[in-house]
């Protein structure tokens, strides 16, 4: 029952009640093996339904939660704890649970986590040089780290490897625009459109594109078409909203995101976006909650991200005192946070006090 309801791992899970069965049932060696055979089988089973699943990008891009790759990696290392080692490769397996190690952390803010994540996919392209898949997270994840540089070397490799893959297409395209390279960022997430025109995320990376052109309505238009495809996106949502804070269109910017907020209730970057909005029409309430809900809603190791972004709004509406406050406060939490640092040296800079910014 456990094994056809996909209930494989866990306390609860068939691995521990087929352990019972191996330690205190009174069964034959030959029923043993049997058992082993059988599950080990539909363990295997499961994880290449979620690698064919990300191969093919056979699934919306916000269904790749933490989750979606900590369970087969529970799974992959139950299958090796029970599987004979005669029976299967150990090096592409350990390469794979590398990968999915990495990928559950890829939407962490923490520089330590990106950095700790970049490590394990090392030791996936150790085990497997020709495997593009590792090539694609290793680039998303020092996209996450703004080293946009070694992102693209290795985000180009993996297109090298898998020429018709949407995602290292697509990665490489943000890549581009990170570098300022944004003619040939748009060239190459147009050819990604025309790969999937389904495929939501990519009309968020052309509205960032037509933002680094200074056109913002157009950026507008590409959040929406995305949306037609997918109407809880919330990056989408989050991204239309920037969008509408720009021409200081604070009515349309709530609605946005709102609707952001609405399908991931703890994004701190778009509660900052509520902040900002909220600024610019003037309600002094709505103000403070949003203040206190950004700090309250970040996980632990995203409270730096949640003092930078709270410093960045107050530098934005000139308030430098108490933004180097927040500033000082997100690089006491995470002392690998750059971005921190260098709004912290700004501000201190347009405070005048320079020596000090000199340091940051």
């Amino acid at each position: 029952m456990l094994i056809e309801q996909r209930q494989l791992v866990g306390d609860s899970g068939a691995e521990a009640v087929f352990q019972t069965i191996l330690t205190h049932a009174n069964t034959s060696e030959s029923l043993n093996q049997l058992l082993k055979i059988h599950f080990s089988a539909r363990l295997l089973e499961s994880v290449n339904e979620v690698v064919n699943t990300y191969l093919s990008a056979g699934v919306n891009n916000n269904a790749y939660t933490k989750d979606f790759f900590l369970k087969p990696l529970k799974e992959l290392r139950a299958y090796r704890r029970i599987a004979d080692p005669a029976y299967y490769n150990d090096t592409n397996l350990r390469a794979l649970s590398y990968f999915f190690e990495a990928h559950a952390e890829w939407q962490s803010k923490n520089s330590q986590t990106i950095r700790y994540s970049l490590s394990r996919i090392d030791s996936a392209i150790l085990l497997q040089p020709n495997a593009a898949y590792v090539y694609n997270i290793k680039g998303l994840l020092l996209n996450r780290a703004y080293r946009y540089n070694e992102a693209a070397a290795y985000l180009s490799k993996g297109r090298e490897l898998a020429p018709g893959w949407i995602y290292p297409a697509h990665n490489l395209a943000i890549s581009l625009l990170g570098k300022g390279l944004t003619d040939s960022a748009e060239k190459l997430q147009r050819y990604v459109i025309s790969l999937d025109t389904t495929y939501q995320t990519s009309y968020n990376g052309m509205a960032w594109i037509k933002h680094a052109k200074g056109r913002i309505d157009s950026a507008i238009l590409y959040c929406k078409q995305g949306l037609r495809h997918d109407p809880k996106d919330p990056w989408l949502w989050k991204t239309l909203g920037f969008m509408y804070l720009i021409p200081k269109n604070y009515s349309q910017a709530l609605k946005a995101l709102h609707n952001a907020h609405l399908n991931d209730t703890n994004d701190i970057e778009t509660i900052n976006l509520l902040l900002r909005a909220h600024i610019g029409l003037d309600q002094p309430d709505s103000i403070w909650y949003y203040m206190r809900k950004c700090l309250s809603a970040a996980k632990p190791d995203e409270k730096a991200q949640a003092f930078l972004a709270l410093g960045q709004t107050l530098q934005l509406y000139g308030l430098d005192t108490l933004a180097h406050m927040y500033f000082k406060i997100a690089c006491d939490k995470d002392s690998l946070l750059s971005d921190a640092w260098y709004e912290r040296g700004n501000t201190l800079y347009k405070l005048k006090c320079y020596n000090n910014a000199l340091v940051c």
